[in-house]
């Protein structure tokens, strides 16, 4: 004879599909006009080039929109910093910081190299003005702009 919990637990179970769907996946690139919008940042190591492990979903979904939307042809990626610093050291940072994106695309998604262009503007582009650390971290961005679409 089933007690109370077990008649409960029996019920529940009954009422509760086999396989729920997973939750729907948030995409975090977009394509919108002539930009691939990215919804989180790809952030670097400090002063550094290399590309954070915890960024590098957001590239793998940039190469799957690539893959899926061959009429793109020529996308820049865009590499800005912060004013913080030399002039002229942000833009080559930002500008090995774009290369960077483009080989991780290449080398680990295929993506042909000849649809990416790599451009470093260190802080010439500024989209916050001030000297505060929002201000900053909203500068340090990576944008993807596209150049050719047939």
């Amino acid at each position: 004879m089933l007690n109370a919990l077990a008649i409960a637990v029996l019920a529940h179970s009954f009422s509760q599909p086999a396989h729920a769907a997973p939750p729907p996946r948030v995409a975090r690139v977009v394509v919108s006009g002539d930009r691939l919008v990215i919804t989180e940042k790809i952030h670097f190591e400090l002063d550094s080039a290399a590309i954070r492990r915890g960024s590098l979903p957001i590239l793998d979904e940039l190469a799957r929109v690539l893959k899926e939307n061959p009429r793109i042809q020529k996308v820049e990626i865009g590499g800005h910093t912060d004013s913080r610093g030399d002039a002229a050291y942000n833009r080559a940072l930002s500008q090995r910081r774009s290369e960077e994106v483009a080989r991780y695309l290449v080398t680990r998604h295929g993506i042909a190299r000849q649809r990416l262009v790599a451009r470093g503007y260190g802080e010439s582009h500024l989209i916050a003005h001030g000297d505060s650390e929002r201000a900053h971290a909203a500068n340090r961005r990576v944008e993807f702009r596209v150049l050719k679409r047939v």
